[in-house]
């Protein structure tokens, strides 16, 4: 009788463990209904396994991030609408993992404030094991694209 209280009990636990294991991740999906005014390519090598992924933080007059959610890559391109005349903070994540080095991520932060009626490209780049990040303001009128200086969060008025 004592057995088969502790046996459903730790039935219990187990579930409870499992349920708040799966659930307790931090990361949400981004709702990208806003016009879409920021491309994202994601080139790499073919032979590796790297999945990418961007978190987005709307920041107030403090620079304090609200988090806004992820979007992850899984086909190219990938169209976000930011909002216009906020600044945003985009953290781009190169995940990676292999039998001999393990799992690893690599972050890159840019500040961005979207002007209305204006286009964006960022362009993420996995290529002989090095990691770049470009963001490109593009003109409506002739397609024409001029880099944008990447400015990191402390940068943040």
């Amino acid at each position: 009788m004592i057995f088969k209280y502790y046996f459903r009990y730790w039935y219990v636990v187990l579930f409870a463990l499992l349920f708040t294991g799966c659930t307790s991740s931090s990361i949400q999906p981004y709702s990208n209904i806003l016009n879409k005014n920021l491309t994202v390519r994601l080139h790499k090598d073919s032979s590796n396994d790297i999945r990418a992924r961007v978190d987005i933080y709307s920041l107030d007059k403090q620079c304090q991030g609200d988090y806004k959610g992820t979007i992850r890559f899984a086909k190219e391109p990938v169209k976000i609408g930011i909002p216009y005349n906020k600044q945003t903070l985009l953290s781009f994540y190169f995940l990676s993992s292999d039998w001999l080095t393990g799992k690893y991520s690599i972050n890159i932060e840019a500040l961005i404030k979207p002007r209305l009626g204006s286009r964006y490209e960022a362009k993420l780049s996995y290529v002989d094991s090095a990691y770049e990040l470009l963001l490109y303001k593009v003109n409506q009128k002739t397609g024409k694209r001029q880099v944008i200086e990447i400015v990191n969060v402390n940068a943040c008025q």
